[in-house]
C-alpha cells in the first residue's frame, strides 16, 4: 500500500481550514510502516479508522441535537396556542418567555 504524501498534505490542509483543530497531524513518515501490514495489523488498521469515524459521526448527531433543541422550544409554544385555542380562549403565538410550566403558563394564558 503506496502513500502519496500530496494527498496526505491536501487532505491535512483541508482539515486545518474547516477548523478541526483538535486532530493530530499525519504525514507520510508516519505513515510508512501501512505497506509493510500484514492481514492482521491492516483489519486492526480498519478498525481503528471505523471507530474514529464513528465517532466523530455520534458528536455530529450530538451536536445536530442541540440545535434541535431550540426547535422543540418553538413547538412547545405553538402547541400550547393549539391548547388555547382548543378551549376556546383565542391565542397567537405565546413569547418565547412564556412560563415552560403548563400550570403557570395556563394561569397567565389571558395574557397571551
Amino acid at each position: 500500500m503506496a502513500t502519496d504524501s500530496a494527498a496526505l498534505d491536501e487532505s491535512a490542509a483541508t482539515a486545518a481550514a474547516a477548523g478541526d483543530n483538535d486532530s493530530p497531524s499525519v504525514s507520510a513518515d508516519d505513515l510508512g510502516g501501512l505497506a509493510d501490514a500484514d492481514t492482521e495489523e491492516a483489519a486492526a488498521i480498519a478498525v481503528a479508522i471505523a471507530a474514529h469515524l464513528r465517532d466523530r459521526q455520534a458528536a455530529a448527531a450530538a451536536a445536530a441535537a442541540a440545535t434541535e433543541d431550540a426547535d422543540g422550544e418553538s413547538r412547545r409554544s405553538w402547541a400550547f396556542a393549539g391548547r388555547l385555542e382548543a378551549i376556546g380562549e383565542p391565542a397567537g403565538r405565546p413569547p418565547n418567555n412564556s412560563p415552560k410550566d403548563g400550570w403557570t403558563a395556563a394561569d397567565r394564558a389571558d395574557r397571551f
